[in-house]
């Protein structure tokens, strides 16, 4: 499939330091649209907008946004909206505490409207100052997505992550990466064996 990106980007920022704007629009042509041997092309224009606002130090609001519009395909047209609120907190010697919530509403047309879901999301990471050559970090996710119009697709999501880094004088760096991930479909059944709990992990 090939795509044929064209031209307007805009940027807009404000004048004070706490708010800033951006906003982007793209024009894109695929020759394969439905990714079928059908090889139906279509020209989708996308709009982008970001906005972030800073009310203090620490903690920081914002918004983003996208719609996808398709020229012969209108069935298609689609957009997403989020909403979040970041905290980011210095503990002195003992290290950096980050965290972010956020709640998205997607909506489709009617014909693809099984995609149309509600999703929160909320993120913490913990970054101790262990030495000045040892790097550790600590995060874990909470998803929530709820398919507004096909309920048995709808989840809960949970990972932890751990990452520890060792700069060694000799300028090689170790790395050791761990995560933790369980999956939970929503769906209520009286066989248990057919409400699945995924659980993964990575070392």
């Amino acid at each position: 499939m090939r795509y044929l990106p064209a031209c307007l980007v805009a940027l807009i920022s404000a004048a004070e330091a706490q708010v800033a704007l951006n906003a982007d629009l793209y024009t894109t042509y695929t020759d394969n649209v439905f990714l079928t041997a059908s090889q139906r092309g279509d020209l989708m224009q996308s709009a982008y907008i970001d906005f972030d606002y800073q009310l203090d130090a620490d903690l920081s609001l914002y918004y983003s946004g996208n719609a996808n519009v398709f020229s012969k395909n209108a069935d298609l047209f689609n957009h997403l909206h989020s909403f979040g609120a970041s905290y980011a907190r210095p503990l002195g010697a003992v290290g950096l505490f980050f965290s972010d919530v956020s709640l998205s509403l997607r909506l489709d047309r009617p014909l693809y409207d099984y995609r149309d879901f509600a999703a929160g999301r909320a993120f913490a990471s913990f970054e101790p100052y262990l030495h000045p050559e040892l790097i550790t970090r600590l995060d874990y996710t909470f998803s929530y997505q709820n398919f507004l119009n096909a309920a048995d697709y709808s989840y809960r999501e949970q990972h932890l992550d751990a990452q520890l880094t060792h700069y060694l004088p000799t300028r090689t760096t170790l790395q050791l990466n761990g995560e933790l991930g369980l999956k939970s479909y929503m769906r209520e059944t009286a066989q248990p064996s057919r409400n699945p709990r995924l659980w993964g992990t990575r070392l």
